[in-house]
């Protein structure tokens, strides 16, 4: 635990607020501190596997020079409007990742779409850029509850009750839709290298169907038996798996 509270800080604290310039170490983790709406960066380096959080407050980021080293990360907060990313230079080394996926949606509860993103790269590298504005996959259904067992008859009492039906499971959720995806780029040929992934979360499963209960067996007394036993209660019906989002729309333009 003191390790990784130690990473964190080692993070935290490489960048510079005043001076507009951040650096996220090596398996490091960065989340920009609360900036104006549109905000601009002199310098961003993303180390080895590090990652950055960006704010659902910033909906415009200019950078004047990215640096994101291998398996890098920088992941979008969710949000209703679009994100606009402009990178004056970039070096984007094999593995650099821009996520701006929806969130999974937990029992009852849809999956979230995708945020829109436009990004705009207008000198530099890029070796390898992933694009990921997938929708959240959607909540599982609630399973239906299982029906109560009946009271089995008991001797100088009363007879044997039924049990009760078991409940309805629920429908999945939808998943999310996926984001629109807008690129304006230099170099045609960073279209290449880019791998752009904006489809629809996947729908969340049916909730399963409530048990039937059990009805209560009949008393064997000394003199007579006691009633029949009682019916069983019926099973629950399944819920209906939900659809999946819809994906997003990419528009390239150079």
């Amino acid at each position: 635990m003191r390790g990784l509270i130690a990473l964190f800080s080692i993070a935290i604290f490489a960048g510079s607020a005043f001076g507009q310039s951040f650096q996220v170490e090596d398996n490091g983790l960065l989340r920009l501190p609360k900036m104006a709406q549109d905000s601009h960066l002199e310098n961003l380096s993303i180390g080895r596997s590090g990652k950055l959080l960006v704010p659902s407050s910033i909906t415009q980021l200019v950078v004047d020079d990215l640096v994101m080293a291998e398996n890098a990360r920088i992941s979008i907060a969710p949000r209703e409007t679009q994100f606009v990313l402009t990178l004056k230079h970039a070096s984007l080394a094999d593995g650099s990742v821009l996520a701006a996926v929806g969130s999974h949606g937990d029992f009852g509860v849809p999956g979230g779409d995708g945020t829109h993103v436009k990004v705009v790269i207008e000198t530099g590298e890029v070796t390898n850029l992933v694009i990921d504005a997938s929708g959240g996959k959607g909540g599982d259904g609630w399973a239906g509850a299982t029906g109560s067992h009946g009271k089995n008859a008991v001797c100088w009492g009363l007879g044997s009750s039924a049990g009760s039906n078991g409940g309805n499971g629920s429908n999945g959720m939808p998943g999310g839709d996926g984001g629109n995806v807008e690129l304006s780029l230099a170099q045609s040929q960073w279209l290449e290298v880019i791998d752009i992934r904006q489809q629809g979360g996947i729908g969340g499963q049916a909730g399963a169907a409530g048990a039937a209960g059990k009805g209560g067996r009949s008393a064997s007394c000394w003199l007579y038996s006691l009633g029949d036993a009682a019916q069983d209660g019926q099973q629950g019906q399944q819920g209906q798996a939900a659809a999946a989002g819809s994906p997003g729309i990419l528009t390239v333009h150079q």
